[in-house]
């Protein structure tokens, strides 16, 4: 009888014992899904300033911001975001306004998929909208300024100007008055993070327009954003064409 009291008492320390580890392995749980989620957040920003610096290091070599990679719903596939080339002139101009980061274009490293587009830490393309803005009565017409080599010097400084705006919140379709945070971008890169949700104020990021909003990381309801985003302003891009000669 003695025995076998000992040996049950023996199975109910064993199963407090136990209880013990479960609760705290699952009190660990959540610190170290807030430190994986941190170091993912500082890994895509360091990419974010990365891609920042080669896009500009493209203009500064061939005297235009590079094109997004363009995607098709219906294949799946990334295209190098060029159309109507014409292979005589050298004259190349964007399919599209937004799409994806072109990595093995430009020479970047890094997580890259098959198509060539690079991908951010949570396995996710990193977005890409540059501005096609083109002013009709300088220049070329069919040419876009920001993005075909020697365009931006047919327009002349003075005439340039770009669509892209910033906005601290957005009523769904743009931002005006005190809500604008910064106006005349010319390109925009952005990782949707962990939340890739249209919740929130993070919407605007998604609806393929020339409006978004940069704001503090919340997860306020209705006001959720994580979003993660650099760019570089027009009198950026016509600061490094003027110091290299691309305008006169």
């Amino acid at each position: 009888m003695k025995r076998r009291y000992e040996s049950a008492f023996t199975l109910v320390e064993m199963a407090f014992v136990l209880l013990i580890i479960g609760l705290l392995a699952k009190t660990a749980i959540g610190p170290l899904a807030q430190i994986q989620e941190h170091s993912k957040r500082q890994q895509a920003e360091r990419e974010l300033q990365r891609v920042r610096e080669v896009i500009f290091s493209h203009l500064v070599a061939y005297g235009a911001l590079p094109c997004p990679m363009s995607s098709s719903s219906s294949t799946a596939s990334v295209t190098n975001g060029y159309a109507g080339n014409n292979e005589a002139s050298a004259i190349r101009v964007c399919s599209v306004s937004t799409g994806y980061v072109p990595a093995s274009a430009l020479g970047l490293a890094g997580s890259i998929n098959a198509d060539g587009a690079l991908i951010d830490p949570w396995g996710r393309e990193y977005r890409y909208t540059v501005s096609l803005s083109n002013n009709t009565d300088e220049g070329s017409a069919a040419l876009p300024d920001w993005t075909t080599a020697g365009e931006a010097a047919n327009v002349g400084i003075h005439h340039l100007s770009s669509d892209i705006t910033l906005c601290n919140v957005s009523n769904g379709t743009d931002c005006a008055g005190r809500a604008i945070r910064a106006d005349q971008i010319a390109f925009v890169v952005l990782s949707v993070a962990s939340d890739d949700s249209s919740l929130g104020l993070q919407a605007e990021n998604l609806d393929n327009d020339n409006y978004f909003v940069v704001t503090d990381e919340s997860v306020i309801v209705g006001a959720e954003f994580d979003d993660l985003l650099v760019w570089g302003s027009a009198a950026d891009v016509m600061y490094w064409m003027l110091r290299m000669g691309w305008l006169p």
